[in-house]
């Protein structure tokens, strides 16, 4: 007699033979029953195809895994960068603008994640943006603890992203990520004199046979002044690395930093309009085609926008030639705000009607303004009869408390000036939506806030531009300093209430109250 462990054997050994039947040909079905299971279809032939003892017959693993990995290659157009469930994307934000895949390699393994360089997809745009593509959900959870981690003195956003952002960002940012983006033979050059040429930035470098002067790039700030920048491409990357032996020397009366850098980079803020080169390098003016034509201003400008995004935004309206002009910020790069010049007064109207539509997953707001505002913001005073400088203000002055004083006068932008420590120096800035509105400002000069005089003057928006950049410089100090705060209100020194509301304060800066980025 069998025992009951033979017997057991024998049946799971006859039950996938009973559990896989001959499947009824397509024929002899309905088709209307067909369209009926089509729902629980999948789930009737997993019950066909699996045994009682959860094992698959001969060739069922094999062909479900070929049916996966064919439906995986058809969604995503390649199994190397699937889309879908099967991706699992982190995007950083804030990178320096020297990193490469290979230093975000390195960033990542400081938090345990080990990737290789070829799943990082660096944007090279002004944000410092990277997508990283993970092997596993996993690896995300160790990803997030980079999340604000510091670098130099930035630090880096990491978010959870997908495959369809991945590819729209890359969409967006095409123009700087070019095949030699990568290339590191670059050299950024800080702290140049004013009067610098290209033969002095040669002659900087002992005239180096990998570095022709076609490829020395001086920097211009947007009211065409030079801004002491300038990026030096040379033709191989082991003359670059030999060059920055000569970092901290002098050109002239100062002294000049040089910093690694990539053709990205330099991408990030020439291919896209990002920094105005002189008009020779350009190849054009940047004159405003004036009187006869109708000027719409466009603003919240995503800072990679191009001419030809901008076209296609306007048609069917057609700009004329030189009639697109895209304003820069005081460190070149793209303030997010462009003038377009119009041939008529109904193409105008019709542009006026695209108001908050988008460009690059960003809305637009659209103005109608005058030509001597446009040939302002050309020369780069645009809109300054909006802007006043204070002086003497409270060490604790909040940007609110800045608004109550100018009250009733409609304040848009206010930026507390910072000094190298990080804290508040006694002066501000302050744009009002209207010229009449900082006529009336000047009035209040003299007048208290708090236990001091303030003293109001003019100032022009680069004045306000230059204190909200070093304002965003000092904001890993500010964090720290927030944290010692927090540290003795904890421990009892100082008052506890006192501290959290210059933690409150602090939270509000170091960007400045109102849309600073760009400012009106």
């Amino acid at each position: 007699s069998l025992t009951m462990a033979e017997v057991r054997v024998e049946e799971e050994a006859a039950a996938p033979e009973k559990a896989i039947g001959p499947e009824p040909s397509a024929g002899e079905d309905d088709e209307d029953e067909v369209d009926a299971d089509r729902e629980v279809a999948p789930k009737r032939q997993r019950r066909e195809h699996v045994g009682y003892d959860g094992s698959a017959p001969p060739g069922a693993m094999e062909a479900a895994e070929a049916a996966a990995g064919a439906l995986a290659e058809a969604a995503a157009g390649s199994v190397l960068d699937p889309i879908g469930d099967e991706a699992v994307v982190a995007r950083l934000r804030g990178l320096p603008w020297s990193f490469g895949p290979e230093e975000v390699c390195e960033f990542l393994e400081s938090v345990g994640t080990k990737v290789q360089p070829e799943a990082v997809t660096m944007l090279h745009n002004a944000a410092g943006e990277a997508f990283v593509v993970l092997e596993a959900e996993a690896q995300m959870k160790e990803v997030m603890l980079a999340n604000k981690r510091q670098v130099g003195k930035r630090y880096v956003e990491v978010f959870s992203s997908t495959p369809a952002e991945k590819h729209a960002a890359c969409e967006r940012n095409r123009a700087t990520m070019k095949e030699d983006a990568g290339y590191r033979g670059v050299l950024r050059m800080r702290g140049l004199p004013y009067t610098a040429t290209v033969d002095d930035v040669v002659q900087f470098f002992n005239y180096p046979a990998e570095l022709s002067p076609a490829n020395v790039h001086l920097l211009q700030r947007a009211d065409g002044r030079a801004s002491g920048d300038a990026y030096v491409i040379f033709d191989t990357e082991e003359a670059a690395k030999q060059a920055l032996g000569l970092d901290k020397q002098k050109l002239g009366s100062r002294w000049v930093d040089l910093f690694q850098s990539s053709k990205g980079e330099f991408y990030a803020l020439t291919s896209t309009g990002g920094v105005m080169m002189t008009a020779a390098a350009n190849g054009a003016g940047s004159g405003a085609l004036g009187e006869g034509y109708f000027v719409v201003k466009l603003r919240g400008l995503p800072w990679n926008a191009t001419e030809d995004a901008i076209k296609k935004f306007l048609s069917p309206v057609a700009a004329p030639a030189g009639g697109i002009h895209i304003i820069n910020g005081n460190t070149g790069r793209p303030s997010g705000i462009a003038y377009v010049e119009l041939s008529s007064e109904e193409d105008q109207a019709a542009v006026l009607k695209k108001d908050k539509q988008n460009i690059g997953g960003r809305y637009i707001d659209i103005f109608t303004c005058s030509q001597s505002e446009l040939q302002g913001a050309l020369s780069g005073g645009s809109g300054d009869a909006q802007f006043v400088k204070l002086r003497g203000l409270p060490y604790s002055t909040t940007e609110h408390q800045i608004v109550a004083f100018f009250q009733p006068l409609q304040v848009i932008a206010v930026q507390i000036a910072l000094n190298n420590n990080g804290q508040a120096s006694g002066f501000g800035f302050v744009q009002f939506r209207t010229t009449e509105d900082a006529n009336k400002a000047l009035e209040k000069s003299n007048q208290s806030l708090g236990n001091r005089y303030v003293e109001v003057f003019r100032c022009n928006r680069i004045d306000m531009e230059q204190a909200h950049a070093h304002a965003m410089q000092m904001a890993p100090m500010m964090r720290q300093q927030q944290m010692f705060q927090m540290g003795m209100a904890h421990h009892g020194g100082g008052n506890p209430m006192g501290q959290m509301g210059q933690m409150a304060a602090m939270q509000a800066g170091p960007r400045a109250m109102g849309p600073m980025g760009p400012m009106q």
